[in-house]
């Protein structure tokens, strides 16, 4: 063993990321599949677009790392890194429901209204 953390096995697989690397990366948001059909844009109403937008701005456009979005939004994770995260501002009825994959937060819902887990 060399020391290193991450890497190539010997196979050609790459080996995961550090979580402490994981959170220090940009904060990237993107959309890799459809939406939760009860949580998507057709359901959002203008104040949800807002929403949305603001956190976009406040995140992504700020280029804030992950743990500083954590910081700022998180409202729930679950134990691995893969587990569904929700972000959300305080007492604020909007979240982002989604998980990250490959350092990215993969929109599942756009709740804008604390419909889920209530």
């Amino acid at each position: 063993m060399d020391g290193q953390l991450t890497g190539s096995n010997g196979s050609g697989v790459t080996g995961s990321i550090p979580l402490a690397r994981v959170q220090s990366m940009p904060f990237k948001l993107c959309f890799q599949k459809s939406l939760d059909s009860q949580y998507n844009f057709k359901k959002m109403k203008q104040s949800g677009i807002k929403d949305l937008h603001n956190f976009i701005e406040n995140t992504v456009g700020k280029g804030l790392s992950i743990s500083e979005v954590d910081q700022l939004y998180l409202r729930k994770r679950g134990i691995a890194l893969s587990d569904e995260v929700h972000y959300g501002k305080n007492r604020h009825s909007f979240r982002l429901h989604g998980q990250f994959i490959e350092s990215h937060f993969v929109v599942s819902k756009i709740d804008c209204n604390h419909d889920v887990n209530k």
